[in-house]
């Protein structure tokens, strides 16, 4: 048994006539406890299994419930993994250990990776029989990772997709409010070039489709934090248009300036309309896109308390 500290202790629980286990003869008497100093090259593998561990968050399973006594009569006859002269020990208790492991997990199946030669996918699967357990036997960590990064990819993008969609759906639960936001907080040019005229006055917006949301990569997200997102959304700008007035295309050369609906523009009073028509302007509806930046929490798969920060023209 390894144990940490300055000195590891080797227990070898059989008599030194038994013969060869592990490849080494133990000369030790039954029952004795034998010491090994340590030493640089052992210490430095813990440590570098040890940041393996952290790294690819491995889950420390318990070691087999299999006998020294089984496992010495499979060297004996030389069933794989042990081989001649009875070399696999740690092989033998690594594929055990992980066999019983997975016989208590719902699926009952595993992966084992192992480079050593010492298995092959029918002594596997011979070990693992009598447990009921489905092995898949692969040769190196890429053989394994290649199908389990394209499933796992695909996994992202149906969970990414998921909650798009879920983002719009809270969206679509707040269309009123976040229609009063738009109309408080959207900067409007007050001319759209020369031959559109000049904006006298806007009445209301209206949300007409929201195209979609954007949300950061699943993983990203912690329940118990806000995170953002944003969502392209089609609106109707409600509006009086001043376009045939004689100072028309004068002010559409001139015109930088911008204005919030909810302030100046419903506030102004559309200026006397050009007496050569004799009509006052008809109200139009101006078809437009923008990107609102949103708040949220999620829970499970829901996304909730939905909540708009800022909004801009996706035309810029």
């Amino acid at each position: 048994m390894g144990a940490a500290g300055e000195r590891s202790l080797l227990l070898f629980p059989m008599d030194p006539s038994a013969g060869d286990l592990g490849g080494r003869s133990t000369g030790v008497p039954y029952g004795t406890i034998g010491t090994v100093r340590a030493n640089p090259v052992r210490d430095g593998y813990r440590k570098a299994a040890e940041n393996a561990v952290k790294i690819w968050a491995i889950q420390r399973g318990p070691a087999t419930s299999k006998s020294l006594t089984d496992l010495y009569g499979m060297a004996i006859r030389h069933q794989r993994p042990f081989v001649e002269g009875g070399r696999g020990f740690q092989d033998a208790v690594i594929a055990f250990s992980a066999i019983e492991h997975a016989a208590t997990l719902p699926g009952k199946a595993c992966a084992f990776v192992s480079q050593d030669g010492a298995f092959d996918q029918a002594c596997l699967d011979r070990l693992a029989g009598p447990l009921g357990v489905r092995v898949w036997y692969f040769r190196d960590l890429d053989q394994l990772l290649a199908p389990l990064s394209q499933e796992l990819k695909q996994k992202v993008r149906e969970s990414w997709s998921a909650a798009n969609k879920q983002a719009v759906l809270a969206i679509s639960k707040t269309l009123k409010a976040l229609e009063q936001f738009i109309y408080n907080n959207l900067e409007i040019p007050e001319t759209r070039g020369v031959f559109f005229g000049k904006l006298l006055q806007v009445k209301k917006i209206t949300i007409e489709n929201i195209v979609g949301a954007s949300t950061p990569f699943p993983f990203d997200r912690n329940p118990n934090e806000a995170f953002t997102f944003f969502a392209d959304i089609e609106i109707g700008i409600h509006a009086v248009v001043e376009r045939y007035g004689s100072s028309s295309l004068f002010q559409a050369l001139l015109a930088t300036k911008r204005f919030k609906a909810g302030s100046e523009m419903a506030a102004a009073t559309p200026a006397p309309f050009p007496a050569l028509l004799g009509a006052e302007p008809p109200d139009e509806v101006l078809r437009d896109k923008v990107e609102v930046e949103f708040t949220a929490y999620c829970r499970d798969l829901d996304i909730e308390r939905v909540e708009p920060k800022s909004v801009r023209f996706k035309s810029g």
